[in-house]
């Protein structure tokens, strides 16, 4: 939205001012990091329960696991 308010500000648009640019940007802001934080969270979630094929199916794992001394 910074793009429609800078070049208002620039022309002396009535009703665009920086604090109406700051309050735009305040709550795109906001919205963009609670919306991709959602977004993001429920990806890494979904993708976290799966259980890869191999493993359902009892096959040998590609990547041996580390042993503990």
């Amino acid at each position: 939205m910074a793009s429609t308010f800078s070049p208002g500000l620039f022309e002396h648009v009535p009703g665009v001012t920086v604090g109406a640019f700051a309050h735009n940007l305040l709550f795109v802001g906001l919205g963009n990091l609670v919306g991709g934080g959602l977004l993001v969270g429920v990806a890494y979630a979904v993708a976290g329960r799966r259980g890869t094929p191999a493993a359902a199916e009892g096959h040998k794992p590609l990547v041996p696991a580390l042993e503990t001394v």
